[in-house]
């Protein structure tokens, strides 16, 4: 094989194995939006129809971010930048959740993190298409699915210990923090770089 193309197969499998790593540390981040912001509200003296509300503005302002996201991945030329702005923005959200649980905070938090989600998806998607062939894009998706889906149980569980010794606004720090290293995350996808290689 030449050696561009030795070069560029092991650009590439340096870039898968970052991908792996960096979609369970995504997956992580992200748990501490899930069933522990109803127990936080609650707990810090939310009415069930205020929790509910506040979480109403956050499933709509996904269902409407998911084209806008779209067409804003697509524009930029850089997809690990909009990965990474994606996750600096969820970490913001998590952090104005835990520190200032108002209803005029916690709606644009959740509106927040909504529309960085809808980014983060297709940025990941498009630089996994970099990263492998067209012919195993969908064994690719389906691996990186894989890896979510554990690093969405073990944030669980790390986050319910959390929130019991720490109490529930420790989730919000912890999943704040674990966006830290995963805001490098995207560019940890093709650590070793081809210099011919797509952005």
């Amino acid at each position: 094989m030449p050696a561009g193309g030795v070069g560029r197969v092991r650009w590439r499998q340096a870039g898968c194995r970052g991908s792996t790593g960096s979609t369970f540390s995504f997956a992580d981040f992200q748990t501490a939006f899930g069933p522990f912001i109803s127990v936080y509200l609650t707990n810090v003296g939310w009415t069930q129809s205020a929790i509910g509300a506040a979480l109403s503005t956050g499933t709509i302002a996904s269902m409407a971010s998911q084209v806008p996201a779209g067409v804003l991945v697509d524009a930029m030329r850089s997809k690990r930048m909009a990965a990474a702005g994606a996750i600096a923005a969820i970490s913001v959200s998590a952090l104005g959740i835990a520190f200032w649980p108002n209803f005029l905070t916690i709606t644009a938090a959740e509106a927040l993190h909504s529309f960085a989600s809808a980014v983060l998806g297709p940025a990941i998607a498009a630089i996994t298409l970099v990263l492998v062939n067209a012919s195993a894009f969908g064994e690719r998706l389906g691996r990186n699915a894989r890896y979510a889906a554990i690093g969405n149980a073990v944030a669980a569980g790390v986050m319910g210990a959390w929130a019991y010794y720490l109490g529930e606004r420790a989730v919000f720090l912890f999943g704040a923090a674990l966006a830290i290293p995963g805001t490098g995350g995207p560019c940890n996808f093709a650590r070793t770089r081809y210099p011919a290689s797509p952005t």
